[in-house]
């Protein structure tokens, strides 16, 4: 089955329906079949269970949520690691080397870019430190944004934001140089507000439809008042970007580097016009930040006919029975391929239909089919 064929029946449901793992950090070789619909690890601290997340994720993003050094992931004595999956019939895999090189395959032919994984498999990690989405720096929440914009216009959103990254980093360049010409930062000034101008209306047109359906998610898992999602592309707004650029050059030229542009974008969660970082708590940080995930998830189905896979790392960390009800009964809803893990089945095992799941043990990095 080809590449192009898989992407036209997307709207069927993207399934992980088998997963090969090789020399991936304590999992020496584990191969499982998956249920579509919910799948619980079980296992003491440091036994493999979130390694094998980090291992989904690989197959969507090509990279890990808890490190950024490949070398950290693959076995020791190992030249690399491997991640094979099957995904509505189509084999796709990952290898990562130690000297830093990469393999991805998609039905069976190489590839270059982790972009078509990614198109081909949205997942959303849910884990300990979500908080970190309300109360992280900008980077975090403009991943975030971009997400969703991305698997709306997978190929336009992806060529324009890269095209950005390359202006601002021919600007960054012209800044540092010993003589720096006005004329030829003056050139990139014009190139980076076209683009900008660009990827500001995708973003906002995103964050429009997605503030209407967090309006309808959050009240799910959190009672909350007064709470708004403020865009900040990257620049004041009240002025255009131009008049940024010009006034922030002698400062520009200082730093060596471009203050302002979509590479600065934020998304700024407020409530009552204060920072939310500001005045939640821990565990309401979690759940909002849940449910802006969550939400995000609903939307993919919405507007792209996508459905995402959900990453749930410890689900029981921090969170009572009550709300650990309340996030279960939401994924429930959106009836997307999910991946749980625990430590112990008892608490988990009544938070999902127990009809359309699968269990499995973890230990040291062995994973058993509980039922097989």
């Amino acid at each position: 089955m080809s590449y192009k064929s898989i992407c036209v029946r997307r709207g069927a449901g993207m399934v992980l329906s088998h997963l090969e793992i090789t020399d991936f950090r304590n999992i020496n070789h584990a191969k499982i079949d998956l249920d579509k619909n919910f799948n619980i690890f079980i296992g003491k601290n440091g036994s493999g269970k979130t390694s094998l997340l980090e291992a989904i994720h690989h197959l969507s993003l090509g990279r890990s949520f808890r490190t950024r050094n490949p070398n950290k992931i693959i076995q020791f004595g190992k030249d690399k690691f491997s991640v094979f999956g099957e995904i509505s019939s189509m084999p796709i895999g990952i290898e990562r080397h130690c000297d830093g090189g990469s393999q991805i395959k998609i039905a069976r032919k190489e590839e270059k870019s982790f972009s078509k994984l990614a198109d081909i498999f949205p997942v959303q990690l849910i884990n300990p430190d979500i908080y970190q989405l309300i109360n992280a720096n900008a980077e975090i929440r403009r991943r975030f944004i971009n997400w969703g914009v991305f698997h709306v216009k997978p190929k336009l959103f992806l060529k324009n934001w890269n095209q950005m990254r390359r202006i601002v980093q021919q600007r960054n360049a012209a800044l540092k140089q010993f003589r720096p010409s006005k004329e030829e930062i003056t050139l990139w000034d014009n190139e980076l507000i076209e683009i900008s101008e660009v990827i500001k209306a995708e973003q906002q047109d995103y964050l429009i439809r997605f503030k209407q359906k967090a309006a309808e998610m959050t009240p799910l898992l959190l009672d909350i008042q007064g709470l708004d999602f403020v865009y900040y592309p990257g620049w004041d707004e009240e002025r255009s970007l131009r008049q940024v650029l010009t006034e922030a050059l002698t400062e520009d030229l200082q730093r060596g580097y471009t203050q302002f542009g979509p590479h600065r974008a934020d998304l700024r969660i407020m409530v009552d016009e204060k920072l939310v970082k500001d005045v939640f708590s821990r565990g309401q940080q979690k759940l909002l930040a849940c449910a802006m995930l969550l939400a995000q998830v609903g939307l993919l189905e919405q507007d792209a006919s996508k459905k995402c896979a959900l990453l749930v790392d410890d689900l029981t960390s921090e969170l009572d029975e009550e709300k650990r009800m309340k996030i279960s009964r939401v994924i429930a809803g959106l009836k997307t391929q999910t991946f749980v893990t625990g430590t112990d089945f008892a608490d988990l095992q009544p938070l999902f239909n127990k009809n359309n799941l699968k269990s499995f043990q973890v230990n040291d990095g062995e994973i058993c089919d509980t039922e097989a």
